[in-house]
Order: C-alpha cells, then sequence, then structure tokens
C-alpha cells in the first residue's frame, strides 16, 4: 500500500469512527473470506460496516478522538465494525455476537460505546439491548396503557348489567 493510499484510508477511518456512536474489535484469524463477506452483509442490512485494517492505521486514525481508546484493542488480524448511527447500536452487537456464536474463530476483543470503552461482556451484553424499534412500541404500549384500562374500566359496569340482564332473561325462558 503506497502512503497516499494509507493517508486516505487513515483520513476514511477517522471520519468513520469519529462519527459512529459505536464501535466493536474483533479478531478474525482463521476465518474463510466467504464467511467474512457474509458478516459484512449482515452487518450492511443493519446500518453498520466492518472493516479489515492494520493496527498502524488504526492508530493513526483513532489518536486524538472521542473513540482513541480501540488503540487498547489492536493487535494481530483485527476487523472492526462500526454502526453509522445510534439507531444500529444494539444491531451492530446482535449481528457479531451471534456470528460469533456460528464461527468459533472469531474472537470479540471489544468495542466503544459512546466514547467508553466496552469488554467483550459488555459488547455482549449490549447485544441483549432492544433495537430502537422494539423501545419505541414498548413506550408506546406504556403510554396508551393507562387510557385502555381507563377505558375498560369505563365500559365495565354497562357490559355487567348487560350480562345480568341476559341471565335473568334466560332463568326467564327456562320457567317458561
Amino acid at each position: 500500500m503506497k502512503k497516499m493510499e494509507k493517508v486516505e484510508v487513515v483520513q476514511q477511518l477517522r471520519t468513520a469512527l469519529g462519527d459512529s456512536p459505536a464501535a466493536v474489535v474483533v479478531e478474525y484469524k482463521g476465518i474463510t473470506v466467504a464467511s467474512l463477506h457474509t458478516l459484512r452483509n449482515q452487518l450492511r442490512e443493519r446500518g453498520a460496516t466492518l472493516r479489515v485494517v492494520k493496527n498502524t492505521l488504526l492508530l493513526r486514525a483513532v489518536e486524538g478522538t472521542a473513540n482513541a481508546a480501540l488503540k487498547d484493542l489492536a493487535g494481530g488480524p483485527i476487523a472492526v465494525a462500526y454502526a453509522a448511527a445510534d439507531g444500529e447500536v444494539a444491531g451492530l452487537a446482535k449481528e457479531i455476537v451471534a456470528f460469533g456464536k456460528r464461527e468459533n474463530l472469531l474472537v470479540i476483543r471489544g468495542g466503544i460505546l459512546s466514547g467508553k470503552t466496552l469488554d467483550v461482556a459488555g459488547v455482549q451484553e449490549l447485544a441483549t439491548l432492544p433495537s430502537l424499534d422494539e423501545l419505541r412500541a414498548k413506550t408506546l404500549g406504556l403510554f396508551n396503557a393507562p387510557a385502555e384500562r381507563f377505558l375498560s374500566t369505563l365500559l365495565a359496569a354497562p357490559r355487567n348489567f348487560l350480562g345480568v340482564l341476559n341471565a335473568r332473561v334466560d332463568k326467564e325462558s327456562a320457567n317458561n
């Protein structure tokens, strides 16, 4: 790789990682190119990117940024997966962890979430979080629940009264 290409790669990484709310560093030693391509496609569907990087280029790219703690995760053959927006953070972690379970050779080194370092357990915990759409649905459900209960309470009295009347009618028709 020529020096100009390296400078361009460092600038691209600096921009991508600087704008990213989350990044996960994985070691891919022994994994086939086809498997990595599959992981890339799965991450792309979730709005995230996987990039195989040289350690020295990663070190230069994160130097002086909010994600500078990624330097501690460098070493060996690594790839960096990063989310483009906040909504894809949980999806990024879910895909990496799920792929790691299928491909035993993929080793999660750790990650960054909003400038804070995550260990392997932190990345796995992030993978268990619901997606942004699921959180929105749960929040709307919480907002709707009191109104639904109130309406159900209001409708209970007429419904119960009709039940009593129907029982009385059935009893009268059985006696006749």
